[in-house]
């Protein structure tokens, strides 16, 4: 059966290929386990990839996504992260242009900063314009595009709502170019009535280097309890 860590390396494997046809891994064992047919991996990873698959190659069934990222040219690391970052964080942003994997954490923490001073050019600076970038947030769902995201976060940067979190118990995977935290938030946020609620958010960043700087692509928050989702809403969109 596929673990947590194939399906980290998967993803990263599939994010450094330069080409690939679905994106589709099936993380399940069964009929697929221990073999490697065109795009199709050990331990019942599926990756759609026939632009760099010609021929066949059959592999053992203990052989992990790490073993098929050396073989493609693609070094992944995975460690549980001794970092937290919350109000406290430092602006990085110069440290994030950093190539190597150093920079990725000066990233992070930059959009910490910015988000508990406020600093609206920071948060600008540290996530990514494209069009394509997709954030799944709380707040309001998935959105798409660099400008959408920026609306959002100016709109939370605006709210009475003043969330404060600390992100922690994070683990990091690094891959050439990428890294992607995923931990916990947690913190407090002010209701309409005043009231200072807890808040706890599962969260996942992922960042790219590109074009000279570390940045945010991707961002997903989840909040487990339907009412305590309820409520964060209402106080963020007022």
């Amino acid at each position: 059966m596929g673990q947590i860590r194939d399906v980290a390396d998967g993803s990263l494997l599939l994010e450094s290929s330069p080409y690939t046809t679905c994106e589709i891994l099936h993380i399940d064992g069964g009929q697929v386990a221990g073999h490697w047919e065109c795009g199709s991996v050990t331990q019942g990873v599926t990756v759609e990839a026939t632009g760099q698959c010609r021929g066949r190659v059959t592999k053992t069934a203990d052989t992990r996504m790490r073993g098929v990222a050396a073989i493609m040219g693609v070094k992944s690391e995975i460690e549980k992260a001794d970092i937290r970052f919350g109000p406290g964080s430092l602006n990085r942003l110069a440290e994030a242009a950093d190539a190597s994997v150093r920079g990725a954490p000066a990233a992070l923490e930059s959009f910490y900063y910015a988000w508990h001073h406020p600093d609206a050019d920071a948060l600008r600076a540290v996530c990514s314009d494209s069009p394509r970038v997709q954030p799944d947030n709380p707040a309001d769902g998935i959105l798409r595009g660099g400008d959408a995201i920026a609306g959002l976060y100016h709109k939370a940067l605006a709210s009475p709502a003043n969330v404060r979190v600390i992100f922690g118990d994070v683990v990091a995977y690094h891959g050439q170019s990428h890294a992607v935290f995923a931990g916990r938030e947690t913190g407090s946020y002010t209701a309409p009535d005043g009231t200072a609620m807890p808040l706890e958010i599962r969260t996942t960043r992922y960042f790219r280097h590109q074009d000279g700087r570390w940045r945010q692509y991707h961002h997903h928050g989840s909040i487990d309890d339907p009412e305590a989702l309820r409520a964060y809403q209402q106080a963020i969109r007022g």
